[in-house]
């Protein structure tokens, strides 16, 4: 029977063919990504097999077969892995205490200091929507007018019936100013745009916020804070897109970072 071609592509299995069923499967034949031994050495190659389940083997463009979530054409997602296998991708980031949360900015419909929106309708603070009671929010907003990455901090929620006081200091600013701060004209405010290092402090009653904006951040920015002083607010809040994310205490430094996956 091993004399015989059965397949008819020229070759019996005495002759070396290793699958005398397939036509395309014979001693010498061009190996092509199709999960079979074409020129029956040492078995089916192995980025040839689908080892992870996605529906893609490695020739076929899967660059993870560990992964499942990682293969050509899905979709990417900000989650630190190369999800659609091509180009890089921009992804944003926001760690404290070795833990991190991977985060898509806020996509504003107006300039950031108009969305800020101070002192209308609650006076003296944010009217933003996502300020949040007894903590900072450190989030990132994109401005539509000029599509650049701002930090926005906002210190506690208006009418909640407390007050509170902090010291904030900064690295990886580079380049970049405040923009506005809440409220115009109070405490210090010191950011060298040329080292990245900088400081502000606030000081805010029941009634109000406070805060300010930080920006515009540069590219592949990895930005810290860390509140010296925090008095009236226990938490750190930042959001994915509008999701919250409730993290640490804000004497723990807190890093954003713009970057590549």
């Amino acid at each position: 029977a091993d004399e015989t071609d059965d397949d008819g592509d020229g070759q019996a299995e005495c002759e070396g063919d290793c699958n005398d069923n397939d036509i395309d499967n014979f001693d010498g034949n061009a190996e092509v990504c199709d999960g079979a031994d074409n020129d029956c050495v040492d078995g089916i190659p192995a980025d040839e097999t689908d080892d992870d389940g996605d529906g893609q083997a490695e020739c076929e463009g899967d660059c993870d077969d560990n992964d499942i979530d990682n293969f050509d054409g899905n979709t990417e997602v900000c989650d630190g892995a190369d999800n659609d296998c091509a180009d890089a991708d921009l992804c944003y980031s926001v760690t404290q205490n070795a833990v991190t949360d991977f985060v898509a900015p806020f996509v504003g419909t107006v300039g950031v200091v108009d969305w800020f929106s101070y002192g209308s309708p609650d006076t003296a603070s944010a009217n933003t929507g996502f300020e949040v009671s007894d903590s900072v929010v450190e989030m990132l907003y994109l401005d539509p007018t000029d599509l650049e990455i701002y930090l926005v901090l906002i210190l506690d929620a208006a009418n909640d019936g407390g007050g509170g006081s902090a010291v904030a200091e900064f690295e990886g600013l580079f380049g970049a100013s405040m923009v506005f701060k809440d409220d115009p004209g109070e405490g210090s405010t010191n950011i060298d745009g040329t080292t990245g290092l900088g400081s502000a402090s606030w000081a805010w009653v029941s009634c109000c916020t406070d805060g300010g904006i930080l920006g515009p951040l540069e590219d592949d920015f990895c930005v810290d804070v860390t509140f010296t002083s925090a008095v009236g607010f226990t938490t750190v809040t930042t959001y994915d897109d509008v999701t919250p994310i409730t993290l640490g205490a804000p004497g723990d430094v807190v890093t954003l970072c713009e970057g590549l996956e």
